[in-house]
């Protein structure tokens, strides 16, 4: 270590104690990529980075969705044990699985299987509001018309959706490519059915 004594512009001497560090006039002394009293300029960064990241924001699509199924399913008990049934397993599967996927350690298969189940979920929703189904709705006993859009459906479909959007990032890149082409020709599919009038 060599030390450089040079005289400042003030007239007080400035020393330097070489690369492993500076003393300033006040004698002070802080190590080379040290930020001061703020503390590492990277925590901010990392904590932004952790809430975004897709496994976090697939689990909190799933546990979203899981609640308002408990709700629906509450909803839906004058309408018959079965759909209240359904609801209630679906959101026993999504808790289940969403500890996982948020956690990150769910295989190739399990996040597959949640990608397969929840887009199924979204189809359901939209096949439940397009057209008449003999079962899972209020007008299942004279079956004379679709469901009518609801707010509840609505933010359970959108969650879903976020799922839909970021579990894919948890697969390896061959299967992820392989999902997301086949969520797009769904989406025309879907698209090509309702310009065409079939839905």
């Amino acid at each position: 270590m060599s030390t450089d004594v040079s005289p400042s512009p003030t007239g007080t001497p400035a020393v330097s104690t070489g690369p492993g560090g500076s003393t300033g006039p006040e004698g002070s002394t802080e190590p080379e990529g040290s930020t001061g009293a703020g503390g590492s300029a990277e925590e901010p960064t990392t904590g932004l980075r952790r809430l975004t990241s897709p496994s976090l924001l697939a689990a909190v699509g799933l546990y979203t969705a899981a609640a308002g199924h408990v709700i629906a399913a509450l909803v839906h008990l004058e309408h018959g044990w079965d759909v209240t049934v359904f609801f209630f397993v679906a959101a026993a599967v999504q808790v289940a699985v969403a500890g996982r996927i948020g956690r990150a350690t769910a295989g190739p298969a399990l996040v597959s299987a949640v990608l397969v189940a929840t887009l199924g979920l979204v189809l359901l929703y939209v096949a439940s509001r397009t057209m008449n189904l003999p079962f899972g709705g209020v007008h299942t006993v004279h079956n004379d018309r679709p469901q009518d859009p609801d707010m509840l459906g609505t933010v359970v479909v959108v969650a879903e959706l976020v799922t839909l959007a970021t579990v894919p990032a948890l697969l390896p890149e061959a299967l992820r490519r392989w999902s997301t082409t086949a969520m797009m020709l769904v989406g025309i599919g879907m698209w090509a059915a309702w310009a065409a009038g079939l839905v």
